[in-house]
């Protein structure tokens, strides 16, 4: 390789090399391209998973809150010593049954289970 201040001379030989390390260089990040791509890929399809109950999940609460502002609707005093608002109790509700529906990947079976712990207890 002949350099000179405005000019540099390369064999093509000297050009061939360069492009072939380039190329080994590129090869060698595949597979760590490949593990980010993978990693990324079921980070979405968990997500995808999970957003497949969202209807369920909005029709529960929806139905919670129609149960709750029912006049048929007594709340016990045995049932919790804590005061928490309405909407706190049925999304605690709503958060546990999105757990056990993604813990347990079930299409919506914790309907009536979300329904009944929050008639009996407020908690999850």
């Amino acid at each position: 390789m002949l350099k000179t201040p405005a000019i540099t001379l390369v064999n093509v030989d000297d050009l061939s090399k360069l492009k072939d390390e380039t190329l080994a260089k590129r090869e060698a990040e595949v597979p760590k391209a490949k593990e980010i791509i993978n990693e990324h890929t079921t980070e979405f399809l968990d997500w995808y998973q999970m957003r497949r109950h969202v209807p369920v999940l909005k029709a529960v609460k929806t139905k919670l809150k129609e149960i709750h502002n029912s006049p048929l609707y007594i709340t016990l005093p045995h049932q919790s010593t804590e005061k928490i608002c309405p909407d706190e109790k049925i999304q605690r509700v709503i958060n546990g049954m999105a757990s056990k529906m993604k813990e347990q990947n079930q299409k919506g079976c914790h309907y009536i289970e979300a329904i009944n712990e929050f008639i009996a207890t407020g908690t999850n």
